[in-house]
């Protein structure tokens, strides 16, 4: 579950992907992922993942990677809030 605020009126977010990888070491460096979900972005709203059928997220590590489209002004953004994990 990922909450996200502040979107910039210049902003387009095309998507939300979360990565998951065995190691912090790799998902510091973003290597060897073992598995990856992509959805859409609604501002203001909670987005959910889901592990993939038969695939156990327990005791991984993530890396949560925005695809942003920027027009019109600099340093505008998304501000990420939280995201919690749960089993």
């Amino acid at each position: 579950e990922i909450t996200h605020v502040g979107v910039g009126k210049n902003v387009t977010v095309n998507s939300v992907t979360v990565f998951v990888y065995d190691t912090a070491e790799d998902a510091a460096n973003a290597t060897n992922e073992v598995s990856s979900v992509t959805g859409s972005f609604v501002a203001n709203e909670v987005t959910t993942f889901e592990a993939p059928e038969g695939q156990d997220w327990t005791g991984k590590y993530y890396r949560i990677v925005y695809n942003l489209s920027v027009s019109g002004s600099k340093n505008q953004g998304v501000d990420f809030l939280k995201a919690d994990f749960w089993k």
